[in-house]
């Protein structure tokens, strides 16, 4: 490969804007030659014995990478890349010896920015293009253009001259002497038809341009397809436009386009934007010479229209009424009746074509229904000359019976004496007012049961009601309620028949469940049967069917929440009869009411027995709980004369002890008989102060359960309280090797607190700490001050209203868990970690109680293993 070197670099240096790379299997540059590799900022001492990755950049490494290998596997690929905001285009190869082994790969690197960007233009004004053409087809496709609506037309032109263009304003002016109910002058001007601003999304008119006051521009539109002004403001065909029309709007370009019609001109379209400007393309001054081309298709087609509507203005004011009109019109001859002419309703309402009718009478048709209406009709108009709004009956060419409104008035045509006829469909007016009536009558009826039920408890005369009225309303002969029983049985326990069919109240169905599946008594559907003859059902129903009558039959379950009662149904005995839907609906709707009315009766009954048996429930309940409360009462008075006792009894000999301890270690041991240790007698001293703290602990605790904690407010500084208590508590830290940091600021806010309880409260969390954990404990002490919302705060001084001081204990002991947090300043509990303790679980209770007669909260965060903190708060002053 060494021996082709040369020719690969004299390859490489007549290589057009490009170079020519060869690389090894470590994607290292061999061989880098070119003209190209200078233009972007490389050589071939820089890519020379370095890989691609100390070269380019990571992002042009992921690219080329692939190729390149794919390159020494033995493939031909190319490819682009984008490098210093230039196209390049690639060919990677293998470079084989005579044997055909790879040596290496090789790459041919060539610039295309140029031909790319030439592709993107040509492009660009190939979309461009495009778009103006099928814009254009839209435009002349519109019906605005097409049926003569002038403005409507212009407004869509403009909009879409101006949105394709992608510039401000597209307006249409035309000469005020042009026919367009555009007020005549006698001066020549232009005048606006329309603008189009584009950033406003805005339509207006009825600006005015004097026509001698830029002579230029009109002589330039006589004789150009378009104006093109890149800068009007020097453009000599329209620079007379500068001072008084585009320095005013900040107009900087034109595209201007005349409009003619007819071969005169009779207007332009204005294309204008505004600074910077816009260098027109060539297929965009096309394109507004077709936009002008559409204006001139628009005024033609509106002047097309105007003469048309003048052509058929008096036509259409004779025909209108009659072909126009919602009703049906047809003219007939005098006295025979054969139809001349009908109207298209007449079509659509009879259902026959004009072909059908035209010479034929109404009666051939069979129109008429009742043949006494036809003569009353031509009675009426024998003796009256005209009828008006005559209700019958026709019948459609589908057998349809219809009802009508029928007006008719004996006229003339043409010499000849004839018969106008209009006839109003009012078939759906009349089963509007049928259904509405229906409509009301059920809400009448469910009103009226729903009201009977919440205003009644007695469920029969509900029921037997229910029955009586639904049978009146759907016209049937037998309405009726059966139950059904766990046992099987079924009766019927209300019932309305008419005389003249059996009744079958009292009737007893022993195996309802055998043949509920196809019988009138199904529990969990609604059935629907319009005629029984023609289902097949076996042979105890069919007799049932006969015995009683029934020739249809509509059953609607009664449902207790998720149990069936029973059933409401309805049976026609004189025919088969089709159930209508609101008639199912209606019986769906009762049959909810029905059930609303068992349920309540039913609750009505649980209720009398629950307020019976609750009465003797609450007497004895009652005397239970006097004699309860009466041996709570003596229990606690026994409690608190033993508590008393217990602690005057153990109060007094421990004091004794205490005193006669003291004494003796006071004055030595020359007067014991005995000899004692002096440390014997510190730990008699210490268990009889321990004795007594807890005696008096158990004092105050019950005190407080009572009366609560008095306190003995003063205004204490914090601070100081905090340090003379630490210093009171520095022996027994140091018995314990503990350590304690003290953060508390000095210029923490006063408090309006009582010292002793506060002291209590230290001293206690202090004390609990120590005694829950091992010897060399680590306590630290903070306080910060909590502002509430809406509470001033400056910069120099601390919240002094709405504020809380937060004080915490932190230590690193051994922790606890939460379910001992939950419960820790609970009476009598203890830490889980007491063997070191001699406490009976009353401290922490007390400093509970303390800090909420302070008006603050108290709390505990822990978890094993990972110390504890201990918070409380108090109110500044």
């Amino acid at each position: 490969m060494l021996e082709s070197e040369d020719l690969y670099r004299t390859l490489a240096k007549n290589f057009p804007n490009g170079g020519v790379f060869l690389f090894d299997r470590d994607l290292r540059y061999c061989i880098a030659e070119g003209a190209g590799l200078a233009a972007i900022g490389v050589s071939k001492e820089l890519l020379e014995g370095k890989t691609i990755w100390q070269v380019w950049s990571r992002q042009i490494c992921h690219i080329i990478e692939p190729y390149y290998r794919a390159a020494l596997a033995g493939e031909t690929n190319a490819f682009e890349v984008q490098y210093d905001n230039r196209v390049f285009s690639l060919h990677t190869l293998p470079v084989k010896n005579d044997k055909g082994e790879i040596l290496a790969g090789m790459v041919m690197s060539q610039e295309i920015t140029s031909r790319k960007q030439a592709e993107i233009a040509l492009r660009e004004s190939e979309q461009r293009l495009r778009r103006q053409t099928e814009i254009l087809m839209k435009l002349a496709r519109r019906k605005t253009l097409n049926q003569g609506d002038l403005n409507a037309a212009i407004r869509e032109i403009t909009e879409a001259a101006a949105q394709t263009l992608e510039i401000e304003r597209v307006s249409v002016w035309l000469y005020n002497n042009f026919k367009l109910h555009i007020s005549e002058d006698a001066k020549l001007k232009l005048v606006c038809l329309d603008l189009y601003e584009r950033s406003a999304n805005r339509h207006s008119q009825g600006m005015e341009l004097a026509a001698d006051t830029y002579p230029n521009y009109f002589q330039a539109l006589e004789t150009d397809r378009t104006i093109a002004a890149h800068d009007a403001h020097t453009d000599p065909r329209t620079k007379e436009f500068s001072q008084n029309y585009l320095t005013p709007l900040g107009l900087k370009s034109m595209l201007d386009a005349p409009i003619w019609l007819e071969g005169q001109m009779v207007g332009v379209v204005c294309h204008e934007q505004v600074e910077p400007g816009r260098h027109w393309a060539l297929e965009e001054e096309n394109f507004a010479g077709s936009i002008a081309d559409l204006v001139s298709l628009a005024i033609e087609a509106h002047e097309r229209q105007r003469t048309e509507a003048a052509l058929r203005e008096s036509e259409e004011k004779f025909s209108k009424a009659f072909r126009s009109s919602p009703s049906a019109i047809a003219i007939a001859s005098f006295p025979e009746g054969r139809l001349i002419d009908i109207n298209d309703n007449f079509s659509s309402i009879s259902g026959y074509h004009r072909a059908e009718v035209i010479g034929r009478t109404a009666l051939e048709l069979n129109l008429w229904v009742n043949l006494e209406d036809r003569l009353r009709s031509i009675q009426m108009l024998q003796n009256q000359g005209a009828i008006r709004n005559f209700e019958f009956q026709f019948r459609k060419k589908s057998g349809e019976i219809m009802v009508g409104l029928y007006s008719a008035e004996r006229i003339v045509l043409g010499g000849q004496e004839c018969i106008l006829l209009v006839v109003t469909d009012i078939s759906d007016r009349i089963r509007d007012q049928e259904q509405i009536k229906i409509a009301a009558e059920r809400d009448r009826l469910l009103a009226q049961i729903a009201l009977r039920i919440r205003r009644s408890l007695n469920l029969d005369q509900i029921l037997n009601t229910t029955v009586a009225e639904v049978r009146q309303f759907l016209h049937a002969d037998r309405v009726y309620i059966y139950q059904g029983t766990p046992t099987g049985i079924a009766k019927v326990v209300a019932e309305s028949v008419d005389f003249q069919w059996p009744s079958i109240r009292g009737w007893r169905i022993e195996n309802a469940r055998e043949i509920a599946a196809n019988a009138l008594f199904d529990e969990n559907c609604i059935r629907v049967i319009d005629d029984t003859s023609g289902i097949k059902v076996p042979q105890v129903i069919a007799e049932f069917y006969q015995q009683y009558h029934i020739k249809a039959g509509l059953v609607v379950p009664i449902m207790l929440g998720e149990e069936a009662f029973g059933v409401l149904a309805a049976h026609q005995c004189s025919a088969p009869r089709h159930w209508r839907s609101f008639e199912i609906d209606l019986l769906k709707q009762l049959a909810t009411q029905v059930a609303i009315a068992i349920q309540q009766a039913e609750l009505y009954q649980q209720v009398q027995a629950l307020n019976t048996n609750l009465e003797s429930q609450v007497l004895e309940r009652t005397a239970q709980l006097e004699q309860k409360m009466q041996e709570l009462q003596e229990l606690n008075q026994i409690k608190d004369l033993f508590l008393h006792a217990v602690t005057h009894d153990l109060r007094t000999p421990v004091m004794g002890w205490l005193m006669v301890l003291k004494n003796l270690l006071a004055n030595g041991n020359e007067q014991l008989a005995i000899p004692v240790s002096r440390s014997i007698l510190e730990r008699m001293v210490q268990s009889s102060d321990r004795q007594l703290h807890l005696i008096n602990s158990l004092l105050e605790v019950h005190s407080s359960e009572i009366h609560g904690i008095v306190l003995h407010r003063e205004p204490v500084q914090l601070s100081q309280l905090i340090a003379s208590i630490l210093a009171e508590l520095e022996p027994l830290l140091v018995k314990n090797q503990a350590t304690l940091t003290n953060l508390v600021p000095n210029n923490i806010p006063i408090i309006n607190a009582d010292p002793n309880q506060l002291w209590r409260v230290f001293e206690n969390l202090i004390a609990n700490a120590l005694n829950h954990n091992p010897p060399g404990l680590c306590l630290t002490l903070s306080a910060t001050v909590e502002t509430e919302p809406n509470s001033p705060i400056t910069n120099d001084q601390l919240p002094i209203t709405n504020s809380l001081i937060r004080i915490t204990l932190q230590d690193n002991g051994v922790g606890m868990s939460q379910e001992t947090c939950d419960h820790l300043f609970e009476i009598y509990v203890r830490g889980s970690h007491n063997r070191r303790s001699t406490s009976i679980g009353l401290g922490l209770y007390l400093c509970r109680q303390i800090i909420i007669a302070h008006g603050g909260e108290i709390g505990v965060k822990s978890s094993p293993g990972a110390g504890a903190t201990f918070w409380f708060t108090l109110p500044a002053i």
